[in-house]
């Protein structure tokens, strides 16, 4: 029983380990892009919609209002990751509107 057991958490530890090794990977290949905000929630967390494009935006996610403030008609560039289907923010910057 006892090695049933040091066996059964032995393998759900390789496994947590193995899920954060690829977690780092995924955020190691980084993307950006730029868009129009089409969509955002009341406090800036939760899903927002930049041309079309659902964006997870989490309390770590870093937000930067240099061009004015984020609202929907902003022109954003946004940095993130991909993770089981979502892209997740790092950052979302304001930028000068589009010419």
């Amino acid at each position: 029983m006892r090695r049933a057991l040091i066996l059964a958490v032995s393998v759900i530890l390789c496994l947590s380990l193995a899920a954060g090794v690829g977690l780092a990977k995924e955020k190691s290949k980084g993307t950006k892009f730029k868009g129009t905000v089409q969509e955002l929630p009341a406090g800036y967390i939760g899903d927002w919609v930049i041309d079309g494009r659902i964006v997870q935006v989490t309390p770590n996610t870093k937000i930067e209002f240099e061009n004015g403030p984020a609202q929907v008609g902003s022109f954003v560039e946004v940095k993130g990751f991909q993770s089981e289907g979502r892209f997740i923010a790092t950052k979302i910057e304001t930028k000068r509107p589009r010419r």
